[in-house]
């Protein structure tokens, strides 16, 4: 009687150890992925993946198909087909039992599950980073075609100005010239910025699997400090989570290669016999595996430590490497705000003054044409480059928080 309760408490015991983590997981199957990075190809696929291995989970702590068989015994040799002159025949069930060997099956099987999903959210994460600095493009782009139009009609205002100082004989027709050579090079530039704003919009759509206009990217937040990002990451970057997994399932695989090698596997059959000279009656058989004398138990048991201290060193590395990759977005995300800054706060205004001023000095004959010039084209650029600092802020913002394993503060472009 003990020997049948040890048993089926090895079976019924089977899976308590995953139950948790495969409820976990069948909760996150049923939700359906939000954004466009969830219909780009890669990331579709990661998923399914996930899910594949999901499925294998839920049968891994499943006993091994029963079998059906029929025996008979003492068939005469020179009539070999003639069963009913046997001497006994049967027909019964056999099935073999892995004891306390399922929980570790399935404890791996949910690890491997999970480090899939982890590697699902790290597919997306990354996808959605790479959705956002195309996005950035397509504003940088964007703002650049329209900065270059309105400055064209500033150009193309200068050139009136200069050409009424011409008719009035205040100023050489080569004022004049300039001018329009200028506004004519804005034009040019105009539609070089309006092919890249095409070539990104182009690139979302073979991303994003859309045909509409990427988003433009929204001011990123404070920027927090770097140890706080960095305990957030160590808690939630799904390649830390997905090494943790492989922790994990190496783990469940070296408790299952040690059971196979010190606990046999039982098998049993019942079978219902029939006799001709007898009455009817039933039988059984119960067996053991003996694992103890093979060499291949050993190195299995060998081969799984080897593998655990290779997951565990990997889990070490890829801490190394996402730290790294953290503090190098972070200055990266540092320094694109501070440019950012420096532009709106102080040069943009800058270029903007000593434009106005150099337009009345011209009206005054207080300047040349060409320290006018000088003055436009600087705001022209200040312009240009306070976009550049916007679409790179929006870009390493995207980059840090792909480091970070997450949105960060709420404020994800």
């Amino acid at each position: 009687m003990r020997f049948w309760t040890i048993v089926w408490a090895s079976v019924l015991t089977a899976g308590c150890g995953a139950t948790a983590e495969l409820r976990e997981l069948e909760e996150f199957s049923l939700r359906p992925g939000e954004g466009p990075a969830e219909d780009h190809p890669r990331v579709r696929e990661a998923r399914l993946r996930a899910e594949a291995a999901l499925a294998r989970a839920r049968g891994a702590a499943a006993l091994d198909d029963p079998m059906l068989f029929f025996r008979a015994e003492g068939v005469p040799i020179r009539t070999p087909g003639a069963f009913g002159q046997d001497e006994w025949n049967a027909a019964g069930l056999s099935q073999s039992v892995p004891l306390f060997k399922l929980g570790p099956r399935e404890e791996a099987a949910a690890a491997e599950a999970r480090r899939l999903r982890e590697d699902y959210l790290r597919t997306r994460l990354e996808v959605g980073a790479e959705l956002r600095r195309t996005a950035a493009e397509h504003y940088e782009a964007t703002r650049e075609a329209e900065i270059r139009a309105r400055h064209r009609e500033i150009l193309s205002a200068m050139a009136e100005a200069a050409e009424a100082k011409y008719r009035a004989g205040r100023v050489s027709q080569q004022d004049v010239l300039q001018a329009r050579l200028e506004e004519a090079e804005a034009q040019a530039l105009r539609a070089e910025a309006e092919a890249r704003r095409r070539e990104a919009r182009a690139a979302w759509r073979d991303l994003a699997g859309r045909d509409e206009a990427p988003p433009e990217p929204a001011p990123p937040p404070a920027l927090p400090a770097l140890e706080r990002l960095w305990a957030s990451a160590a808690e939630r970057h799904p390649a830390l989570l997905a090494r943790r997994a492989a922790v994990r399932r190496a783990e469940a695989a070296r408790t299952l290669a040690a059971r196979e090698r010190w606990v046999p596997d039982l098998s049993f059959d019942l079978m219902y016999m029939q006799m001709p000279d007898a009455p009817d009656g039933w039988g059984g058989t119960v067996g053991f595996t003996l694992p103890w004398f093979s060499p291949r138990r050993r190195a299995e048991v060998e081969a799984a430590e080897r593998e655990l201290e290779a997951e565990r060193r990997a889990l070490e590395a890829e801490e190394r490497a996402v730290r790294r990759d953290l503090e190098a977005a972070y200055a990266r995300a540092r320094a694109a705000l501070e440019r950012r800054a420096i532009y709106e706060e102080t040069l943009l205004p800058r270029a903007r003054q000593a434009l106005e001023g150099a337009r009345a000095g011209y009206e005054l004959d207080r300047i040349d044409f060409l320290r006018l010039l000088e003055a436009e084209r600087a705001l022209l650029s200040a312009e240009l480059e306070r976009v550049r600092a916007e679409a790179q802020a929006a870009s390493a913002w995207a980059d840090l928080e792909r480091a970070a394993g997450g949105p960060i503060g709420g404020g994800a472009p």
